[in-house]
Parts: C-alpha cells; structure tokens; sequence
C-alpha cells in the first residue's frame, strides 16, 4: 500500500505552484510536470515521489527568481530507493 502521508506534500507543493500560476488549469499542470519527467504528455506512470520532486524544485527556483527565502522551505524530499 503506497503512504497515505505522501499525499498532503504533494498538495502543499501543488497549492503553493497552482496559485503562482492561476491560468493554468489541473490537468495542464499535471501534464506539464510528465513531460518535464521525460514521459512526453502521459504522466500515467509518473511515481508520487518523482511528482513531489519536481514541483518541489520548480517551487524552489520560481522562489529563487522571485528573492523569497526558500531556507524556511522543508528538506527536497528524497530520492526513492531504487532496491524498493
């Protein structure tokens, strides 16, 4: 059974991405982060965690560009572990 907490840190990241962002709509954005996982615009086989990372960063880097202190922000989350 996959984490049942993995879920609210997913939702906290999308929040904080999807109000930067407002015009853009669920399914685009979701889309948009399997092509950047290198599934083109299919993010069916997209793992949770490989999710969280990479809006995790964008977060980071849009917070960057944007002079916000990202040293509040929690630890990346890790990498999963390829023997699971």
């Amino acid at each position: 059974m996959r984490d049942p907490n993995r879920i609210p840190l997913i939702l906290d990241e999308l929040k904080e991405y999807w109000i930067r962002y407002p015009d853009l709509r669920l399914g685009q954005i979701i889309s948009n982060f399997g092509s950047y996982a290198g599934l083109g615009n299919d993010p069916f086989f997209m793992e949770d965690d490989v999710l969280l990372r990479l809006i995790w960063d964008e977060n980071m880097r849009a917070g960057e560009e944007n002079g916000f202190d990202n040293k509040q922000r929690k630890n990346r989350p890790s990498d999963p572990d390829p023997d699971a």
